[in-house]
């Protein structure tokens, strides 16, 4: 090796020596974190474990293919966690497995390979996943096949997700702070809880090592050649992380838009340039990702699972009402399948059940998406809004218990309730923290803040469709790297005011005119973008939803008969013999949609109701709560509708009531024609609704 070469190495490896050294402490302290209390926390893991058949059949030298589960018993127990292991000498030679191209196939035919017809898309989940799989296989293949040798590979995604705050925070930060925002996550309840559970934790690796290969590309100062390396790398690990998570879709979309609008260098001087690493960003994902793609291009579910967050399940922890109506049911895959089912059938009489990942599915999954967007658009972007401030403010300070679940040796849990403690004494809330940093790197660099402005945004509101704190948890790391960010800045702020009074200068004036006019510019731009656009949005929405509650309301009722008798828990229960009994089902219809319209006297306190279902499925009990509303004594009666699915899986069987909502029970009746409700929701019409705000609002 030329000398040259040595000098410069050794130069290099004293100016990163603290990097490499944080680098390695937190990695394998991560992974040790991850792989221990995966192995020890005692819970079960839940990352859709039945679909782990290939990564099986793979590690035991079977190919990656799918078996016919009723000839290896001992795997479907496996895969249902009966046992924790799988012998492959319990695999018989002859086996039958599902052909790789069985698209010829019958649904039937395929789900014979399968025991749980309650997800027909297990295939395409799969192919989906098809990268995760094959790390699970690999890891079989060294440790055997069970689900406690997947231990070490929850330590390595931890460990890897703790570099990654790492190098975000060492973009602008100094060693020393990075290496606390690192330990932060190390140490984080919600993060180290949810590493057991591979499927949502594998994307946290991804999705911040991508944050961190943008930062590098955004911030690159080299050769050309280095440049371009940077944007290919980042392609192949995002390709990559698309085969673990779906997540990566959007950061694989913002990439580009960042490139093109964000790399250094002005516009118009360096646009091939830009070009260039786009296009080799792009090499990159379709190297690795393009089988991927290309089977979410075949089948997805993303329809069904927008349309998931809508559920009344997910408001509270958003905390997002509205006093007129709600989007109703449990947040369940069978509930919003259950909805769209009714409607193909009431729109255009489709009479056959919706498979996931099938393209009647997808079909009616996007009609029923376009009408919520078209009359609940303020919504959207008001549950965009709270998930943005909750990640903010809620998941970077302690959750209860302070110690993660299963943790309970009471050194561990001092470290943690102290670690909370000092979060939760910090003045404000989080979302404050990252305003404040978001000015200050706008100040210093407009284009950079406004593109710190847009990831927060777009990372941050999107929990907003399935929101959970297994699907948030990793929003931890902006309010860690903004407060770490903001600490960096006042030492270095300290540090220039103690030079300067330690060697009796005079401070050096500081140019803070274009700072100042930056942050601005960009508070402006916020304010007079987010807040104009939401309120437009909820004049669009207040012409649309009053439409349609007028249509609940001028809607033809049939009365029905019924009986208020004792219930369970001091409740009472209220029975609708016409309406329950066999004959109401249309056996010829996949699911059946009916609104019941129940009207209750004005009440002084709220009152509650509880829909029961029967069902040997649990996905398919879509017992809910619901609230009725109170109303002034003297004034008109209240009207309650309530949407009611029932099939041979969902057996609707009465409604519980609390005594103020017995007592004021007036008349229950049946809506004549349901079909003229474009959207499913409950609706509370009480009196004077028509002056109450027909949108969701921020209730914290």
């Amino acid at each position: 090796m030329p000398a040259a070469w040595i000098t410069a190495l050794r130069w290099h490896s004293r100016q990163h020596r603290w990097d490499i050294l944080c680098v390695a402490v937190l990695f394998l302290a991560g992974a040790l974190a991850g792989g221990i209390y995966t192995a020890t926390w005692g819970g079960q893991a839940e990352f859709e474990q039945p679909w782990f058949g290939p990564a099986a059949m793979e590690a035991c030298g079977r190919g990656f293919v799918n078996p016919k589960l009723s000839q290896a018993p001992e795997l479907q127990a496996f895969l249902y966690g009966e046992r924790d292991a799988c012998s492959c000498a319990s695999l018989a030679e002859d086996i039958e497995v599902l052909p790789r191209a069985h698209a010829h196939m019958d649904y039937g035919t395929v789900q014979k390979f399968h025991p749980q017809a309650q997800f027909p898309g297990w295939t395409q989940w799969q192919d989906h996943h098809r990268y995760l799989l094959f790390t699970v296989s690999f890891f079989w293949r060294v440790f055997g096949v069970a689900w406690s040798s997947l231990a070490p590979l929850s330590g390595l995604l931890y460990g890897i997700s703790c570099v990654a705050v790492y190098g975000i925070c060492r973009l602008a930060m100094r060693p020393p702070f990075a290496l606390a925002a690192g330990m932060l996550m190390l140490t984080s309840p919600l993060h180290l809880q949810t590493a057991p559970h591979l499927l949502d934790y594998s994307k946290a690796p991804f999705l911040l090592g991508s944050v961190f290969l943008l930062g590098l590309v955004l911030r690159c100062e080299g050769s050309v050649r280095r440049y371009l390396a940077l944007g290919l790398a980042a392609g192949i690990w995002m390709g990559v992380g698309l085969g673990f998570h779906p997540a990566l879709l959007i950061v694989i979309a913002l990439f580009g838009l960042f490139a093109m609008a964000l790399a250094p260098g002005q516009f118009y001087e360096t646009a091939s340039l830009k070009l260039l690493l786009t296009i080799c960003f792009g090499v990159g994902v379709v190297a690795t990702g393009w089988p991927i793609g290309l089977a979410y291009y075949r089948a997805n579910n993303a329809p069904l699972d927008a349309l998931l967050g809508f559920a009344h399940t997910f408001d509270e922890r958003l905390g997002v009402a509205s006093p007129i109506y709600d989007f109703g049911g449990p947040g369940k895959d069978e509930y919003v399948r259950a909805t769209l089912e009714a409607s193909a059938y009431q729109a255009h009489s489709v009479n056959a059940p919706l498979r996931d990942y099938s393209p009647a599915c997808n079909d009616a999954g996007m009609a029923y998406l376009k009408r919520m967007v078209e009359y609940f658009p303020a919504d959207l972007a008001t549950r965009s809004i709270a998930s943005i401030l909750r990640s903010a403010d809620e998941l970077q300070v302690s959750t209860s218990p302070p110690a993660p679940e299963g943790i309970s040796h009471a050194i561990l849990v001092r470290l943690f309730t102290a670690r909370n403690a000092a979060l939760d004494a910090l003045p404000g809330y989080g979302r404050y923290y990252i305003a404040t940093a978001i000015l200050l790197i706008g100040a210093y660099n407009f284009q950079m803040g406004l593109g710190a402005l847009v990831l927060w945004l777009v990372l941050a509101g999107l929990p907003a469709l399935h929101f959970t704190p297994r699907n948030a948890f990793l929003l931890e790391s902006i309010s860690i790297f903004a407060l770490l960010f903001l600490l960096h800045w006042l030492w270095r702020a300290g540090s220039w005011l103690w030079e300067r009074w330690h060697f009796r200068s005079l401070p050096t004036p500081l140019p803070w005119k274009g700072p100042v006019l930056r942050a601005a510019l960009l508070a402006l731009l916020v304010a007079g973008g987010i807040f104009p656009a939401l309120y437009g949005l909820r004049l669009v929405q207040a012409s649309r939803v009053f439409g349609l509650l007028t249509k609940y309301d001028t809607a033809m009722r049939l009365p029905l008969p019924f009986e208020v008798g004792e219930g369970n828990s001091g409740r009472s229960k209220l029975t609708l013999p016409h309406f329950e009994s066999p004959a109401a089902h249309r056996v010829d219809r996949p699911m059946q949609l009916e609104y019941l319209a129940l009207e209750f006297a004005p009440m002084n306190a709220p009152g509650e109701l509880v829909l029961r279902y029967e069902s040997e499925h649990p996905g398919y009990d879509f017992s809910r709560r619901i609230r009725v509303p109170a109303s002034a004594s003297g004034g008109e009666n209240t009207w309650l509708f309530v949407p009611v699915h029932f099939n041979e899986q969902a057996r609707f069987q009465g409604i519980e009531m609390s005594p103020e909502a017995a007592t004021a029970l007036h008349s229950v009746a049946r809506v004549d024609r349901p079909e003229e409700f474009p959207v499913c929701l409950t609706v509370f019409l009480t009196p004077g609704w028509q002056n109450l705000a027909p949108y969701q609002r921020l209730t914290r």
